[in-house]
């Protein structure tokens, strides 16, 4: 699925959600809401009400499945409402591409991704995983847990090991982010920056992150990214206060 369809079926899941206390919504209302062409829409709902994330009343109308809770899609429809504008004026600013991740039950999630405008750009995979040692937005949900959750998540993922030479230097990379608030990884041709972005209304550990090719990167771009996407995850935090 692309991303595309993610960012159409989560928003689909928000009306949804908002219409929740009604009667639901018809396929031709939520196709005018989205904007999207009936034959879109109806592939994109058959989905949800498969997969348990939607379900239809006696008339026929569309409501939010009993999975969309248990599965935090109620609130991270919430979160990409909020986000998604302050992600695109972030990548307006750094031209470079910027992505929103959040955790659930050990995978991490790629709501958003926007790529930038220029010739040469990174992008990142937006297939759920479960590397949070090797990329940036991981380690950044990571520094945001208790260290009693973060203990808990080394015994059920001990495979930190694999990215850092012993458990000290990875603690110790936690306690660089927790103090810094933000995480930069070198991989490879390109620099990886990430925001831890605690969102306690909808009770979600999520980070945002961005990409710089080696080529662009210096210590002037460094503070001009890491501040605007502070910025960007201070925006978000008022949105969704």
């Amino acid at each position: 699925m692309t991303v595309q369809s993610v960012e159409r079926a989560l928003k689909i899941l928000e009306l949804l959600y908002n219409c929740r206390e009604t009667r639901g919504l018809s396929m031709t209302e939520i196709s005018q809401m989205v904007k999207l062409k009936i034959p879109t829409t109806h592939n994109l709902l058959q989905t949800l009400v498969t997969l348990g994330y939607a379900e239809q009343n006696n008339d026929s109308r569309y409501l939010p499945g009993a999975k969309a809770d248990k599965f935090g899609m109620k609130s991270d429809s919430l979160l990409l409402t909020s986000a998604r504008p302050q992600i695109d004026t972030l990548v307006e600013t750094i031209n470079e591409t910027a992505l929103l991740a959040v955790y659930h039950d050990g995978i991490r999630y790629v709501l958003y991704q926007k790529e930038c405008s220029r010739e040469l750009i990174i992008v990142s995979s937006t297939a759920p995983n479960g590397n949070f040692y090797g990329t940036a937005t991981g380690l950044a949900i990571l520094s945001e847990m208790s260290d009693e959750q973060l203990a808990k998540f080394q015994k059920i993922r001990p495979d930190f090991l694999d990215h850092f030479p012993s458990k000290d230097a990875f603690l110790k990379t936690i306690e660089e982010v927790r103090r810094d608030h933000y995480c930069i990884l070198e991989k490879g041709e390109c620099i990886v920056f990430a925001i831890p972005l605690r969102c306690n209304q909808f009770g979600l550990l999520a980070a945002i992150g961005g990409f710089v090719p080696i080529t662009r990167y210096n210590p002037a771009t460094r503070k001009s990214i890491c501040s605007a996407m502070q910025k960007c995850a201070n925006a978000i935090k008022l949105c969704i206060s």
